[in-house]
């Protein structure tokens, strides 16, 4: 009797073997719950149920480290609040390669219902709206080009001489008798240098390609107000020049 009463009191053999128990069970409880935490598993287990997981996991022992990186990315995409398309591809809805448009379906969704309605200027947004003000945009810049072109051509033309009212010794005298002639005696690039300054007011813009402008240009030409180059990394020295060159269509000029 003596020696049963030691063995159940404290810190006898049993209640040492009790404690051990108690540790053990709660060492495994916790143990369990992390398991259940991580693989997602939920429910109660018993033992039995318990030791069949873990035999599978060491069957499946190879695939363990796949499984727990793809555990890692799902704590990671859950955090960022995409947890529906983590619920997809375990739920096989779609497939792992229509991964990303499912994705950016999603935010555009998302983009459309919070950020878009708490913006007023487009949550206010009518289309219908803005296609007939860029209508009227397109008609009023359409009509500003005509008219600029309308008043670009009085100016020059309120520049001109009257034809029949032209010295024979000036600039446009000069122009007036070559064009009545039946064969003019002048090539252009000499009635150019003949008509001085006549010639730049009679057609203050031209196009002109490099080998134009070397045939009939004088050396002597007067200076332009501005010159644009396309492919200026084309251009060779002797160019006409401006106060104001421009260049464009070449970024190697």
């Amino acid at each position: 009797m003596v020696d049963a009463n030691e063995l159940l009191g404290p810190d006898g053999a049993i209640d040492r073997a009790a404690k051990r128990l108690d540790r053990a069970t709660t060492a495994m409880t916790e143990a369990v719950d992390a398991f259940d935490r991580l693989s997602r598993a939920g429910g109660e287990a018993g033992l039995a149920k318990l030791r069949a997981r873990a035999s599978a996991i060491v069957s499946h022992e190879r695939r363990l480290r796949d499984w727990t990186n793809w555990q890692r990315v799902v704590e990671e995409a859950i955090r960022l609040d995409l947890s529906p398309l983590i619920e997809g591809l375990e739920n096989d809805d779609f497939a792992a390669t229509e991964a990303v448009r499912e994705f950016e379906t999603g935010y555009a969704r998302w983009f459309a219902f919070h950020r878009m309605d708490a913006e007023p200027l487009l949550r206010n947004f009518m289309p219908g709206e803005h296609a007939d003000c860029i209508e009227r945009f397109r008609a009023i810049d359409d009509r500003m080009s005509e008219l600029a072109s309308q008043y670009i051509r009085a100016k020059i033309c309120g520049s001109i001489p009257d034809k029949d009212g032209v010295a024979k010794s000036s600039g446009y005298g000069v122009l007036r008798h070559q064009l009545q002639l039946q064969r003019p005696s002048k090539p252009i690039r000499q009635l150019a240098s003949d008509m001085g300054d006549a010639f730049t007011r009679l057609a203050p813009c031209m196009l002109m390609s490099p080998l134009s402008i070397a045939q009939y240009l004088p050396p002597d030409q007067a200076l332009f107000d501005v010159v644009i180059f396309d492919e200026a990394s084309q251009i060779t020295p002797g160019m006409p020049s401006a106060p104001w060159p421009g260049k464009a269509g070449d970024h190697r000029g």
